[in-house]
């Protein structure tokens, strides 16, 4: 049997986590796709909020990286957003060309000189349609949202808050000004700052972890009853999978899972891993979206 592991709450009020197949199929866009006209006649609200942590990877990664996800209604319109913060290093030029691709500003020859070492605003948009919950997965990390109790106007004031900050940037960017973000410190000021801001904010059930290492949100998280538990798996978490079962029905099936944070990570092999793709790319759900737009409909 697929085991659950040592750190699941056994009880009906724990929650079960799911596999959510959505990411892996980012063409057939999913969330848009479901989600369409399901905010008309809504008024603004934030529904759902979710504390992301993507799975370990080698360099700044060791730790992992965490962000916040949010699925509102906006001028009945349905938004899927996520706000993250990393160090501005050379990485995040391809970043900052995919997303502004007639512009010019961050390949001016003096940009990193005069933006290193701050903790930069991102926000994507439609994380799992637009690819990069997949680009994650293909790095072989798996990503981890822990739906948070958060929702209402508390929220929709802090997402609007996260909006100003990041528009505010973008604007002393553009400018060639140093932009008005502390700087990254990988033992203070790091990518959990959006998230334990998040927390102050509206406040976690049980022990608040304020950590500044994304593994332990995680481990202390995870299991609360409040929360519900979403895995996007990793073609290592998939090959786990498979090796335990003798197949992939269970990932098929959307079956819990274990929350998987392993050092050393194996990969199903590429054509078994694009043959399960193709299986699930005419049935995988977004599974919060899923229910925020069964709650509004």
């Amino acid at each position: 049997m697929y085991s659950l592991g040592a750190i699941w709450v056994a009880g009906a009020l724990a929650a079960t986590p799911r596999l959510d197949l959505s990411s892996q199929v980012p063409s057939a866009l999913p969330v848009s796709t479901r989600a369409r006209g399901a905010c008309v006649g809504q008024v603004d609200d934030v529904h759902a909020v979710a504390i992301v942590i993507y799975g370990r990877q080698r360099g700044r990664s060791a730790w992992g990286h965490i962000s916040l996800r949010f699925l509102a209604c906006v001028n009945e319109v349905f938004r899927d957003v996520e706000y993250e913060s990393t160090v501005v290093d050379g990485t995040l030029i391809d970043w900052y060309a995919e997303a502004f691709p007639e512009e010019t500003w961050y390949l001016e020859p003096d940009f990193l000189d005069r933006q290193a070492d701050r903790l930069v605003w991102f926000r994507n948009e439609s994380p799992v349609d637009s690819g990069l919950y997949r680009d994650e997965l293909d790095k072989n990390r798996e990503v981890t949202e822990l739906w948070m109790p958060w929702h209402g106007a508390p929220a929709l004031a802090l997402m609007n808050d996260f909006d100003a900050a990041y528009e505010a940037q973008l604007v002393d960017l553009r400018s060639a000004r140093r932009i008005d973000r502390p700087r990254y410190r990988a033992l203070s000021v790091n990518c959990t700052v959006p998230v334990r801001d998040a927390a102050r904010a509206l406040g976690v059930p049980g022990e608040d972890p304020d950590s500044i290492f994304p593994m332990v949100w995680l481990r202390r998280l995870a299991d609360h009853p409040e929360l519900s538990v979403v895995v996007h798996p990793s073609p290592g978490m998939l090959y786990r999978i498979q090796k335990q079962t003798g197949d992939l029905k269970a990932a098929w099936s959307g079956a819990p899972t274990e929350v998987y944070r392993p050092f050393l990570r194996y990969r199903l092999d590429a054509d078994t891993l694009e043959a399960f793709r193709a299986r699930v790319s005419m049935t995988a759900q977004p599974l919060a979206v899923e229910r925020v737009i069964s709650e509004l409909e």
